[in-house]
């Protein structure tokens, strides 16, 4: 390799930390999604990128919307890497919610015709049907018996810990406050209809984009100016993961309208039509909706930055050679989100660990704001992982368990010692 182009890196939502995003966290980094992008990145390292030198990671407020994060963070980016590497052009790679801030950077009126290549990894290029859980309903989809779910893991934890900051009880109120991104990932008129009901006959009906109570004016614009990347000179890529039950489209029930048949009301029901052309949360036409080169890997949503190491090393590098397979083995992911004051302890096989502030071990996230701890953990399957807590001064603490999608919520008061055998080998 004689020249390597500069490259900026942008993850996915939930992707950047920060004492903007969450108060107590600090400095900017990847948060609990380190699990899967600092792998990312040694494997970016392993190509031969080097970071601050031709390696650039873009951190932004996913809470905030596209077009802000494209001004504040990764236009200012760009700026740093070409500066950084005297190039005037560079490459760049994007996952999920960062395709779509890369999107609006380059529709924007300050791109600087600086991007090369684009690689769009699971990006919701029409937006991703479980967006409306969370935007319409304020709640998380129910996973239970589906595969581990990175993403819905964080979520879970987050939406935890931001209720106690801002001691707000209802999830709904707390989105629409504080992450109004959410919105920018609905499905768009580009999606089709995607909220059915049964009328009076139990007869399927979808109800019309256009007569919906949520749109996505975001997503809608920016499809509607599809052309512009041919007329920017930018060759992209579009990677889709496949092979995971994905929803497709939502039933609701009690569904109400307006006399120009306007959804005003509809409450969601458990009942969903999924489908295996997706990755888990995004679907293969949504990530594919767009002017490319396209490839599908069988991947979820996370994984898909491994498993697509290879295109991506030969996009970017022109390098062919076989990668081996070194991310297949089977994981358990693990997150603990403690409330209240007490002894937190972690064992894995026989040693054990005192949880805590400067705690670092590889494949582990931890956080502690107060009285507030999160612990997020990933871990092989053959190893035995407990944890032990209990509480002090005679207050309870709430302590909320998800292992691999399966969620345990209890509260204990002062001096019981509580073990909790997370993997048993």
């Amino acid at each position: 390799m004689d020249h390597i182009q500069p490259l900026v890196f942008i993850p996915g939502i939930m992707g950047s930390m920060s004492n903007e995003i969450v108060p107590g966290t600090g400095n900017w980094g990847f948060g609990p999604a380190s699990i899967v992008y600092d792998k990312f990145i040694e494997k970016l390292e392993n190509m031969g990128y080097k970071k601050d030198e031709t390696l650039f990671i873009c951190y932004y407020n996913w809470k905030q919307s596209c077009n802000s994060n494209a001004k504040r963070f990764l236009y200012k980016t760009i700026e740093r890497a070409k500066k950084v590497s005297g190039a005037k052009k560079i490459d760049v790679v994007a996952h999920s919610l960062g395709g779509l801030v890369v999107r609006a950077y380059i529709g924007s009126e300050f791109y600087g015709d600086d991007i090369d290549k684009l690689i769009m990894l699971s990006s919701p290029n029409t937006g991703a049907t479980d967006a409306y859980y969370l935007w319409g309903e304020g709640k998380l989809p129910d996973r239970t018996g589906d595969d581990p779910n990175l993403l819905y893991m964080i979520v879970e934890g987050y939406l935890h810990i931001l209720k106690r900051y801002y001691n707000i009880e209802s999830t709904k109120e707390l989105i629409h406050k504080e992450f109004k991104g959410v919105k920018e990932l609905l499905p768009s008129k580009s999606f089709g209809s995607y909220l059915f009901y049964l009328d009076s006959q139990d007869i399927m009906r979808y109800i019309s984009y256009d007569n919906l109570q949520y749109k996505n004016d975001f997503l809608d614009e920016l499809n509607d100016n599809y052309k512009i990347y041919r007329k920017k000179g930018i060759t992209i890529y579009l990677i889709a993961g496949a092979g995971k039950t994905t929803t497709k489209s939502i039933q609701i029930e009690n569904a109400s309208f307006d006399k120009k048949n306007n959804l005003v009301k509809g409450e969601e029901k458990s009942y969903k039509i999924r489908t295996y052309e997706g990755d888990g949360t995004v679907l293969v036409k949504s990530a594919l909706e767009m002017v490319g080169i396209k490839y599908v890997v069988q991947s979820t949503h996370s994984d898909i930055l491994i498993e697509s190491e290879k295109i991506i090393r030969q996009i970017l590098i022109r390098d062919y050679r076989r990668i081996q397979k070194q991310y297949l083995s089977q994981k358990d992911m693990i997150s603990i989100v403690v409330c209240g004051s007490g002894r937190f302890k972690l064992k894995i096989d026989e040693k054990v660990y005192r949880v805590q502030q400067n705690i670092r071990m590889k494949d582990l996230y931890y956080h502690e704001s107060g009285k507030i701890r999160w612990l997020f953990l990933e871990k092989e399957k053959n190893k035995n992982v407990a944890v032990y807590y209990d509480a002090y001064n005679n207050e309870t603490i709430d302590v909320l368990i998800n292992r691999n999608n399966e969620i345990k919520r209890e509260r204990m008061m002062t001096h019981k010692l509580k073990q909790y055998q997370l993997i048993e080998a």
